[in-house]
């Protein structure tokens, strides 16, 4: 939970006591709106002391920017929580509409030259912009999720910016408008329908075809399968193997059927258990080739996964095996700890061989049991006091008695007492 100082000394002045503000705690808000400072985290634990948290005390918290980040980076802090708050406001996407954001995002991209004629994202341009802009959020608690590296924010964006098929966190959302418009006005009058012109469109005029055709043969020559360019720059497949072939770039084509000798070959590789990857690249048939083979052959199919499992098995034990040597003492739990995923691979997949690397426990010496039955031992010298007292008694002895008198009375009573830290308790 968040807070902001001066609008707890607010709150009390008008109602009283603090109260928490819902628009403290948005997705990525780490100032306060109304007084432009940055706001402070509760380091209480709900779990420990849940009742602390129904008023905000700000002994108990922290600041959620550091002194220097805000000196130099307040401008940008702002904006983003103004985004975070005016995107709550807006009910996020159910409102916006997934299609019209990435469109409105995409069209602002190509005014930047970030996107190709043919609808190609430039992707390693933008997540170069996105690091340089938005990649020092790494250092706030807030943003931790976002990508670090040039590589990490090129495969998150190449995936936002397509349609999504699953939810995002909105803050991937966030950092990225806020990195493209000025503010919500801004990005509100974007949401429209997107002006970048259509792949076909473009593909037809003459000032730009040579671009796409330039742009889909480079992509050939990197070794991306002519289909897959063909789709992305939303021309024929034809057509797009006549661009290659007039540029002098050479491409691959996959038969459209497996003949017999190539069927024998891709059985043969399967039963080895040569991965599918491999196979792509040695034999020339695609993916949904292979895996079409492995659904109306079960037996291969079984066979292939049986021979892969086995051989992931082996490198997984190598590497537990290498893992344990560098460790002579408490080999098995450092190893667990240095590589969790390893030791759940090989628990779910080889749980007896695992097993088997644990060290012997060793025997713990169990508690000596003494012979003596103590309570007997009790109650028999209870009686013998008090037979003793009797006859003390009786003799004419004045109460109360005394201990010596009873040591008298009773022989052995005052060894007992001497060790009675052998008695049981």
């Amino acid at each position: 939970l968040r807070l902001c100082p001066r609008c707890l000394e607010d709150d009390t002045q008008r109602y009283g006591h603090p109260i928490w503000h819902v628009a403290h705690q948005y997705p990525g808000v780490l100032a306060c709106l109304m007084h432009s400072m940055p706001l402070n985290v509760v380091t209480l634990k709900a779990n420990t002391r849940r009742y602390d948290f129904h008023h905000p005390a700000e002994a108990s918290a922290k600041p959620a920017v550091d002194r220097a980040v805000w000196s130099s980076r307040s401008d940008q802090i702002l904006r983003i929580a103004q985004l975070s708050s005016q995107w709550a406001k807006s009910n996020g996407l159910k409102q916006l509409g997934a299609t019209d954001l990435i469109a409105a995002l995409r069209q602002k991209l190509f005014d930047r030259d970030l996107v190709t004629s043919s609808a190609r994202l430039r992707l390693q341009e933008l997540s170069a912009s996105f690091v340089d802009h938005s990649g020092w959020l790494g250092q706030l608690w807030a943003f931790r999720g976002l990508p670090q590296t040039r590589d990490q924010t090129s495969e998150s964006l190449g995936r936002l910016l397509r349609v999504p098929r699953s939810g995002t966190h909105p803050i991937r959302w966030i950092t990225l408008i806020e990195m493209l418009f000025e503010d919500w006005s801004d990005f509100e009058g974007a949401l429209t329908p997107a002006r970048t012109p259509s792949t076909s469109t473009v593909f037809n005029e003459s000032e730009t075809g040579a671009r796409v055709a330039a742009e889909l043969a480079e992509a050939v020559q990197q070794g991306e399968p002519v289909s897959r360019a063909a789709e992305a720059a939303g021309i024929d497949v034809h057509a797009a193997m006549a661009i290659c072939a007039n540029a002098g770039v050479r491409f691959v084509r996959r038969p459209k059927k497996l003949d017999r000798e190539r069927s024998a070959a891709l059985s043969k590789a399967l039963e080895k258990g040569t991965s599918k990857d491999e196979i792509e690249r040695k034999m020339g048939l695609s993916r949904a080739s292979i895996n079409r083979y492995l659904r109306t052959h079960p037996a291969i199919a079984k066979k292939h996964s049986e021979v892969m499992l086995e051989t992931e098995r082996r490198k997984r034990r190598a590497s537990w095996t290498r893992l344990l040597g560098r460790y002579p003492s408490a080999a098995y739990s450092r190893a667990r700890a240095e590589s969790p995923g390893l030791y759940t691979w090989l628990y779910r997949h080889d749980r007896a061989w695992l097993q088997s690397t644990k060290p012997a426990e060793i025997p713990v010496p169990s508690p000596r049991r003494s012979s003596v039955d103590w309570e007997q031992r009790d109650l028999a010298l209870a009686e013998s006091v008090d037979r003793g007292a009797r006859e003390l008694v009786h003799r004419g002895a004045t109460l109360p008695l005394s201990y010596w008198q009873l040591c008298e009375a009773v022989p052995g009573l005052r060894e007992v007492y001497r060790s009675d830290a052998r008695l049981s308790d």
